[in-house]
């Protein structure tokens, strides 16, 4: 191969030019060979198709723009300064047909009147090793605004500001970000960190202390865009950490959301959550998610933790949920309600709908008011092998559950146990329609006054068969508690074992309740260790009353002013009597 001359290409593929350029002289000095070049965007308007330019050097004052395929390669300590005038890289604005990489620089002070303070992309760009910084723009996207293909690699995009969406990053096009770091930017709108308009895919990246006016601080996938987030961290984000918008789809796995204000994630569309920790988010309300009222969202192997908002400490809904095996909302506090699940909605309107499914568990969570562990307004379902356990109520009902008023709570196998209120109905407070089918369990629930298993107050509980209420404690109706204005139906199951310090181990009664199957055994009380009746009308069909003990009278039943009508036989080996009065008092 012949010698090169002067201003020969180095390669016969492809060109490398050095621009260099020493600050502490007056006068530009050029790295050997090829050409002359004191700026980048001479050494890019002189350059092929193909090319790579290499720069050298600390500090370069300009604005670039590239419309052609490039490699622009620093080492790391090279920086292009845009000093406000314009972005600093403008990318296939011309000719979108193209590839182009930025590598090792570090590209700041750019600003923009129509976005991409940064950097302004129209092509399929990556990204390599930089840092954006110290960028704004009027409107989208202070650090980088993506119309086409963007590739970033382990860079870090920082300090900047957008009046519109986006303060570090805005995409209209494809996104796809590895071992990034997203952090302290802000938008006036929409996406403090990123916001997305299109597809993004994110993995290995850290979003931090980034902030925003309206929605998603960390980062925000508008309408009908998608995002997939894998081994991310989102934390110290104002404004939410991740919000997902109506019709969006995001898939979030093996993520860390946590310490963000205004809720850890918000979903209005389609999310699936796997494998991932939101915890110590903080809101008014759903501090670790809050779910909107068209979202769909599916958790797998999801910690909700230490969470805490007024209503809803871990979870505000008013779309549907479901929880899946591994799912686990623990430790979450509500100063008002719901200190696990705050599930919402009206009879005519939206209805929140969650279902727990099998290896779902709902523990260790507090209120302030009422529902330790879930508030429900609308749908709750629990099916086998999930539960909702030692939660407390500190000052209202619910330890475990409170079923607000029309609300649905069905109970397909799960468990409610070992729940606390330090007021009243220590498992579950039903003021709505509460249904127990087979293998559902209520048990070691407490209450400081009645209903230390289920307290049925102006609302309707049917107990089926192979359910069970068994070791509850209680001041009156450790088992049940059935007050004014309710209907309980025992078709089937147990209640068993349950202890009240006055009336009513197994249940109290002030209203109507028919005894149809069920097996109601070996609880205590004061007076009526099985059943405490208090003006109210008791039909015995069928099941017994059993084995069950009164430290004063009505070991059986205690007929306080009711009526006791049906097969007495049911009653027998009460101690010490098996109902007392014997007769129904005279009308």
């Amino acid at each position: 191969m012949k010698r090169l001359k002067g201003h020969e290409i180095l390669n016969p593929v492809s060109m490398v030019i050095f621009v260099a350029l020493l600050i502490t002289s007056a006068s530009a000095t050029v790295c050997i060979q090829a050409c002359d070049y004191t700026s980048i965007q001479a050494a890019v308007d002189a350059a092929k198709s193909g090319d790579t330019i290499i720069v050298k050097g600390k500090e370069y004052y300009e604005n670039v723009k590239v419309d052609k395929s490039l490699i622009i390669k620093g080492d790391g300590s090279n920086t292009v300064d845009g000093e406000k005038k314009g972005p600093v890289f403008v990318i296939g604005n011309v000719n979108p047909n193209i590839n182009v990489t930025l590598s090792g620089l570090m590209i700041k002070n750019g600003k923009s009147k129509i976005g991409g303070g940064g950097i302004l992309n129209n092509a399929t760009t990556t990204i390599e090793g930089c840092t954006v910084f110290r960028s704004s723009a009027f409107d989208d996207g202070g650090g980088i605004l993506n119309y086409a293909r963007l590739r970033l690699k382990d860079s870090k995009i920082h300090s900047n500001s957008a009046l519109g969406n986006g303060g570090g990053i805005c995409n209209y096009g494809t996104v796809n970000a590895s071992g990034c770091t997203v952090y302290n930017n802000q938008a006036k709108e929409y996406g403090g960190g990123i916001s997305s308009n299109n597809t993004i895919v994110m993995s290995e990246c850290t979003i931090s202390g980034n902030k925003c006016h309206e929605m998603g601080g960390g980062i925000v996938c508008l309408d009908g865009s998608k995002g997939k987030l894998t081994g991310c961290t989102i934390t110290d984000n104002e404004m939410n950490g991740v919000y997902s918008c109506l019709v969006a789809t995001m898939n979030i796995t093996d993520c860390s959301i946590s310490y963000n204000l205004e809720n850890g994630v918000v979903n209005m569309g389609d999310m699936t959550i796997n494998s991932t920790s939101i915890n110590n988010n903080s809101a008014d309300d759903g501090a670790g998610i809050a779910n909107g009222a068209y979202g769909y969202l599916i958790l797998n192997k999801v910690s909700i933790a230490a969470n805490k908002a007024d209503v809803g400490g871990g979870m505000q809904n008013l779309g549907t949920v479901v929880l899946n095996k591994g799912t686990l909302i623990t430790g979450n506090h509500a100063d008002e309600s719901g200190g696990g699940i705050y599930n919402e909605g009206e009879k005519t309107g939206f209805r929140g709908k969650i279902i727990m499914n099998s290896g779902s568990s709902v523990t260790k969570n507090s209120a302030g008011g009422t529902g330790g562990g879930v508030y429900n307004m609308v749908d709750f379902t629990m099916n086998p092998g999930s539960s909702v356990s030692a939660n407390t109520a500190t000052m209202g009902p619910g330890g475990g559950i409170y079923n607000d008023f029309d609300a649905n709570l069905t109970i397909n196998g799960g468990s409610v146990t070992g729940n606390k209120a330090k007021a009243e109905a220590g498992g579950i407070f039903n003021y709505g329609e509460t249904t127990l089918n087979s293998g559902s369990l209520i048990s070691g629930n407490s209450a400081a006054t009645d209903g230390g298993g289920i307290l049925n107050e102006y609302g309707n509980l049917t107990v089926n068969p192979k359910s069970s209420i068994q070791e509850n404690y209680a001041k009156n109706g450790a088992g049940i508690f059935n007050g004014l204005g309710s209907l309980l139906n025992l078709v089937g199951g147990s209640i068993e074992k349950n202890k009240a310090s006055n009336y009513g181990g197994g249940i109290y009664t002030c209203n109507a309740m028919r005894l149809e199957g069920s097996v109601i055994a070996s609880n205590q009380a004061l007076y009526g260790g099985g059943i405490y009746i208090e003006k109210a009308n008791v039909n015995l069909i069928s099941g017994s009353i059993d084995h069950n003990r009164a430290n004063k009278f009505g070991g059986g039943i205690y007929n306080n002013g009711g009526s006791v009508i049906g097969q007495r036989g049911l009653v027998h080996n009460n101690y010490p009597n098996n109902i007392y009065p014997v007769k129904n008092p005279s009308p």
